[in-house]
């Protein structure tokens, strides 16, 4: 089993002394910033730059003049408008930012995060009957609803609209929804297209401001706490608008006035007054996920909600209690599952892993060099791919029966590139075409 797989990149004299010499910096560091794709100097001068000076207009993403104008209307006809969330901590803080601000401006909300157990993820039609006889008129989907096609049809045929917000690999064909805001789909020329969803949420909230009420823009800034745990928490790439999000969120995190992040900061026995981008990643981040992982976000919600002290105490040991058992399950899991692949898993011919679970929830290692999943047979869910090389992660689900299943994937030699998987789960192996016919193998370890 290979272990570590080393890529020595190519060093590019002439640029790297352009930088150095320009920006009086050591060649060291310029050639660091060439390797992370920083080869001009105004470029290097935002990269190492954290002025929000240099973060883009939220306008010039596709349908968001559409998108603020429908939310104006809204707000001038008190219609009622629901927040649609995901379960994960971009999920959870997307939706926290904009009950926060859209309540701020004065909008009647609701909010929404399925539970991952019993909803699945994504929009889903019986919820989405019950907002409607509840009066709500206009949906806001955050860090979901890209691959909603039924039921974003289904909203549509109910009467009401949806500004889709999503920072997830669209598919060629767009759900109908009224206004989508995602950098990554086609006729978008937007200059930076690796926002969070909670990224997409804050510029919406920005380009709201702008709008209904410009002297706002400050106190929309002040969630950039929120912003810097939700972009960290889902990994997307740490360059451009991602780097200066993130540095000013920690600045805010620091000096934060939500009891709900005061208070996990304190479960983690975080002293120093300098935070960086781990304390997010293993200590804040955890504990939301943890809520959402193991069923409801609501707790973890709740907590990015409150402003009183008491009850921000008394939600965070209920994430305290949560993370606990969760890490105690998921490191039992993957315990099993290296093991099996160990034990089952020749390197040699098998490119890559799939391990087949029986109940949601489960853990994902980095020490395989091989892409590799965990997928569950018992609901519908989505899991992400965990390699260094290979692939990139849309999302895959799998169906309650076990017999089918498909995992979006990109691998980045083959851009564009969707997955199927058949097979009965019993079986050793399954089998995996892509549109452009390049098969590759999947071995099933399962019962």
């Amino acid at each position: 089993m290979t272990l570590k797989r080393w890529e020595i990149k190519v060093p590019n004299p002439t640029l790297r002394e352009e930088l150095a010499k320009t920006l009086h910096l050591h060649p060291v560091t310029a050639q660091l910033l060439l390797h992370r794709g920083v080869e001009t100097v105004s470029q290097a001068r935002a990269f190492l730059s954290h002025d929000l000076a240099f973060c883009h207009d939220p306008f010039a993403l596709k349908d968001m003049e559409k998108a603020v104008g429908r939310l104006k209307r809204a707000l001038r006809s008190k219609e009622k408008v629901l927040i649609w969330g995901d379960y994960d901590v971009d999920g959870v803080t997307s939706t926290s930012l904009l009950l926060r601000s859209l309540n701020a401006f004065g909008f009647h909300t609701l909010h929404h995060i399925p539970h991952r157990l019993t909803d699945g993820y994504g929009l889903n039609k019986k919820f989405l009957t019950l907002a409607k006889k509840k009066g709500v008129s206009v949906v806001i989907s955050v860090d979901t609803g890209i691959a909603g096609h039924e039921a974003v049809s289904h909203l549509k045929d109910l009467g009401m609209e949806l500004i889709l917000t999503d920072h997830h690999e669209p598919k060629e064909d767009l759900p109908k929804a009224y206004a989508i805001i995602n950098p990554l789909q086609k006729g978008c020329e937007y200059p930076f297209r690796f926002l969070s969803g909670v990224g997409l949420s804050y510029k919406l909230a920005m380009a709201v401001a702008k709008v209904i009420s410009p002297e706002a823009e400050g106190e929309i800034q002040r969630h950039l706490d929120l912003v810097a745990v939700g972009t960290v928490a889902d990994m997307v790439p740490m360059i451009g608008e991602n780097r200066i999000l993130v540095y000013q969120g920690l600045r805010s995190l620091e000096k934060t006035q939500k009891p709900g992040l005061r208070a996990l900061l304190s479960l983690g026995k975080v002293r120093r007054q300098t935070l960086v981008p781990r304390d997010i990643g293993f200590i804040v981040a955890p504990r939301i996920n943890a809520s959402g992982r193991l069923g409801s976000a609501e707790t973890a919600l709740q907590l990015l909600l409150t402003d009183d002290e008491m009850e921000a105490e008394h939600l965070s040991q209920q994430l305290e209690t949560g993370n606990k058992d969760r890490r105690r399950i998921e490191g039992q899991m993957l315990k099993e599952a290296i093991a099996k692949v160990e034990r089952e898993i020749n390197f040699k011919y098998e490119r890559v892993i799939v391990l087949q679970e029986m109940a949601s929830g489960g853990g994902r290692d980095y020490r395989f060099t091989d892409p590799s999943s965990v997928l569950s047979t018992d609901d519908r869910d989505r899991r992400p791919w965990r390699d260094r090389t290979r692939f990139r992660t849309i999302d895959s689900r799998i169906l309650a029966s076990g017999r089918f299943g498909i995992v979006q994937g990109i691998p980045r030699r083959i851009w564009g590139t969707q997955i199927r998987l058949w097979g009965d789960p019993s079986e050793r192996e399954y089998r995996a075409v892509s549109r452009i016919d390049q098969s590759v193998r999947f071995s099933n370890i399962g019962s």
